[in-house]
């Protein structure tokens, strides 16, 4: 983690107005990022310089090392600033010792938990932003299995309604499969009392007689052909009546699944809405 420029300048600033002393900040780097008397801006600092680079903890500059140095040195107070154990820059600042020293102390920290609220915010914002686009996949990925869902119901209607009345199709088909079992038995009849009169008319009624037996015999394979198709089609009826509720029952699961994917879209839609306050959140941090 670095020290931004604008951090730097801010504390400096605040620093000088609330106390009036003038102060600077450096980078890893040693040069100067925050001036607060504005003038030394990409200096590098020897004192910075050596705070990094070394085991120093602190340098100090007595009013006697100032008065020593002709006026090239100032008093003053020069600190390591940490970040999570490491120096990344330093905070130094002119005025008597008494006072600088626990200034200079406050600024390094606040300058530390500047940082680590920026750091923060940043994995906040980061954070945010993912969960945003999970919750933005999510709406879309729920969208589209409510629309499958609704086409489903739809279609399952459809066919359901197709299944009823097929079934009134069978037993439309089974009223005239009624109709020609009765006339086969007509028939059979017809047959069977043209065999009583060729009969007794002998010899001459011995051909209309063959034709008679022609007739109950189709009469008979008509009425047996009427009952195959007759089961047939009752089966037929079973089955569709058994698809019938089978696609109502899915038509039902469609709808309910339906509903509960729509609620919970609406939960995603609250979860965006919490994103959403969650990166204003972060933005003002």
């Amino acid at each position: 983690m670095k020290i931004s420029a604008q951090i730097a300048q801010e504390i400096v600033d605040f620093i000088y107005n609330r106390t009036g002393f003038h102060s600077i900040v450096c980078n890893d780097q040693a040069e100067i990022i925050g001036d607060s008397a504005k003038t030394r801006f990409g200096i590098q600092h020897a004192g910075a310089k050596k705070l990094l680079t070394s085991n120093t903890t602190i340098i100090k500059i007595t009013a006697e090392d100032a008065i020593a140095s002709n006026g090239s040195i100032k008093e003053g107070v020069n600190l390591p600033i940490e970040f999570n154990g490491a120096k990344i820059g330093t905070f130094g600042i002119a005025g008597d010792l008494n006072f600088t020293v626990p200034v200079a102390s406050i600024a390094a920290e606040l300058i530390s938990t500047r940082l680590r609220d920026e750091q923060t915010k940043i994995t906040l914002i980061d954070y945010v932003g993912r969960l945003n686009d999970s919750a933005q996949e999510t709406v879309a990925a729920i969208e589209q299995i409510t629309a499958s869902s609704q086409e489903l119901a739809s279609t399952s209607e459809t066919v359901a309604a197709s299944s009823t009345r097929a079934s009134q199709y069978v037993q439309n088909t089974n009223n005239i499969l009624d109709l020609l079992a009765k006339i086969a038995q007509q028939t059979k009849m017809l047959g069977l009392n043209a065999a009583i009169e060729a009969s007794r008319a002998g010899e001459f009624g011995r051909g209309f007689l063959v034709v008679a037996k022609e007739v109950s015999k189709l009469a008979e394979e008509s009425r047996k052909s009427s009952d195959d198709i007759a089961n047939i089609l009752e089966t037929l009826k079973s089955v569709i009546e058994t698809v019938s509720v089978d696609i109502q029952q899915t038509s039902v699961i469609a709808g309910e699944q339906s509903k509960a994917l729509q609620d919970i879209a609406r939960l995603a839609d609250e979860v965006q809405e919490v994103v959403r306050s969650l990166t204003r959140i972060a933005e003002q941090l």
